[in-house]
């Protein structure tokens, strides 16, 4: 082989290796924009669930304040209920009647 076809076929190794080169830059230029779609829709969902979440809680958080307020009410009723209802009752003997 004389030195021109060795240049000639070093030059094609050369041009070969940019042309993967470039390949191989494009798919990591895809990869790159398909994972930070799914990071994306990952951060959206994730908020999605924390205000669900936190629209949860909130409503937990009122039904509890509805249920103290409810059992408190209940508690002064039965308070109530109770401070009249005599606390010692006196039974006589029952009388016998004669026929």
């Amino acid at each position: 082989m004389t030195t021109p076809d060795k240049v000639k076929e070093l030059d094609d190794i050369v041009i070969d290796f940019n042309e993967y080169l470039e390949t191989i830059s494009t798919g990591l230029e895809q990869l790159k924009t398909r994972v930070q779609a799914i990071v994306d829709n990952l951060y959206t969902e994730i908020d999605e669930l924390a205000t669900g979440t936190n629209s949860i809680i909130g409503d937990m958080k009122k039904d509890v304040e509805k249920g103290r307020t409810v059992a408190a009410k209940m508690l002064k009723s039965i308070s109530s209920a109770s401070s009249t209802i005599p606390t010692s009752l006196t039974i006589s003997p029952a009388k016998t009647q004669s026929l």
